[in-house]
């Protein structure tokens, strides 16, 4: 038998919010983050930096769903995780996936460290 056609805006609403896309400034998260925000506005691209938003100012993406957060930090990620308490999680964040980006110890913080700092707040 197969399964009924779901369409996108229903899967999009079936999310468990709020919802935080870590890495929402980089090209995946920025569209992801668009996307939803179409469906619904629960929805929070959480950066890095004030100099990665140029991709969210293009798709003019509203400032109250942008939130500032090094994910290095295990305190202000607390914070965000008490204040928000987000039911889904995307994890886009990533450093060294251009070729400018070659320091091993930001990669090894953010993409291994910051990871478990994430894992470790959504429990």
């Amino acid at each position: 038998m197969d399964a009924p056609n779901i369409t996108i805006e229903e899967k999009i609403l079936a999310l468990k919010g709020p919802i935080l896309i870590f890495g929402g400034s980089g090209f995946i998260g920025a569209n992801l983050l668009n996307t939803i925000l179409n469906y619904r506005q629960d929805c929070f691209a959480i950066v890095r930096t004030t100099a990665s938003l140029w991709r969210l100012e293009l798709l003019k993406i509203n400032k109250e769903n942008i939130i500032y957060c090094d994910i290095t930090d295990r305190q202000t990620l607390a914070t965000i995780f008490n204040s928000l308490k987000p039911k889904t999680i995307f994890n886009l964040a990533a450093y060294g996936s251009n070729s400018e980006e070659t320091d091993s110890d930001i990669i090894y913080q953010t993409n291994l460290i910051g990871t478990l700092n994430i894992l470790n707040e959504s429990n």
